[in-house]
């Protein structure tokens, strides 16, 4: 019985661990995505010499992630990581 328990123990211990680098993995995904479009926009901006217009389109496109990011569901696993 002590055996299953230390087992179920060492099973959830892992799935942790996975859950927890998989969360990770997702974040650091989402801030390179978020990044590479931020360095996109400047990059547009400084081309097309801050024109009034074109500076307006790329904040807008910009907004436009900052909803799709805010509007997805968190997934929630429940686990808290100490540190």
């Amino acid at each position: 019985m002590i055996a299953q328990y230390e087992q179920a123990k060492n099973d959830l211990q892992r799935q942790r661990k996975q859950i927890l680098a998989q969360a990770k993995a997702e974040a650091e995904q989402l801030l390179q995505e978020g990044n590479r479009r931020i360095e996109n926009a400047i990059k547009a901006i400084k081309e097309a010499q801050a024109e009034k217009e074109t500076t307006r389109k790329i904040r807008e496109e910009l907004q436009r992630f900052t909803q799709t990011v805010k509007k997805e569901p968190v997934k929630r696993t429940g686990i808290i990581d100490p540190g």
